[in-house]
C-alpha cells in the first residue's frame, strides 16, 4: 500500500469516528422494545394517545393531535414557573444537557439538537403541568379541562380512583 493511500485511509477512519459516542453508556436507560418481543403484541408497545420523548415523535399521525394539547400544557407550565425561570433559561439548560440526554437512549436519536431540545422541553413541561394541576387540584375532571374530557382520553391518562381504606388484619 502506498503511503498516500495509507494516509487517506487513516483520515477516512478518523472522520468516521468523529462525534461517535459509545453505543451503551452508564447513562443509557431508555431502550426500544426488541423487535422479536414487539411483534408478539405490537399494540401493547405502541402509544395510542400520547407519546413522550423522541422515539414516536412525528412517526404516528394519530398522536399528532395530542401534540397541540401538550404544547398548551407546556405553555401553562411556563406561566406557572415564570418569572423565576424564563423560557430562555429553560432552553439554555436543556441545550447544555442535550448530549447527556442523547446518551440515555440506546438507539441513535435522529433529531437535530434543536428538535430534541424542543421535544424534551415540551414533553417534560406537559408531564409536570399535568402533575401540578392534579396535585394542586386544579383539574376538575368533569367540567374545566375539556381537553382531558374526551372519552378516548380520560380513560387513558386520568388517574384511577383507588380505595384508601384498607382492611386491617389482627395478628
Amino acid at each position: 500500500m502506498e503511503e498516500h493511500d495509507h494516509e487517506e485511509l487513516v483520515r477516512d477512519v478518523e472522520e468516521m469516528l468523529v462525534g461517535r459516542e459509545p453505543r451503551l453508556t452508564r447513562e443509557c436507560c431508555i431502550y426500544k422494545v426488541p423487535a422479536d418481543i414487539r411483534k408478539l403484541n405490537e399494540g401493547a408497545y405502541t402509544p395510542k394517545v400520547v407519546s413522550i420523548g423522541p422515539f414516536h415523535h412525528e412517526n404516528n399521525k394519530t398522536l399528532q393531535n395530542m401534540e397541540r394539547h401538550k404544547i398548551s400544557f407546556f405553555k401553562r407550565f411556563l406561566e406557572r414557573i415564570s418569572p423565576t425561570i424564563s423560557l430562555e433559561n429553560l432552553i439554555e439548560s436543556l441545550e447544555e444537557l442535550e448530549p447527556r440526554i442523547r446518551l440515555c437512549y440506546a438507539e441513535t436519536i435522529e433529531l437535530s439538537r434543536n428538535e430534541l431540545v424542543k421535544v424534551i422541553m415540551v414533553d417534560a413541561g406537559f408531564i409536570l403541568e399535568l402533575f401540578c394541576m392534579y396535585y394542586f387540584k386544579q383539574i376538575n375532571w368533569v367540567d374545566e379541562d375539556f381537553i382531558l374530557l374526551k372519552p378516548w382520553l380520560t380513560t387513558s391518562i386520568r388517574p384511577r380512583k383507588t380505595s384508601t381504606a384498607r382492611k386491617s388484619t389482627a395478628t
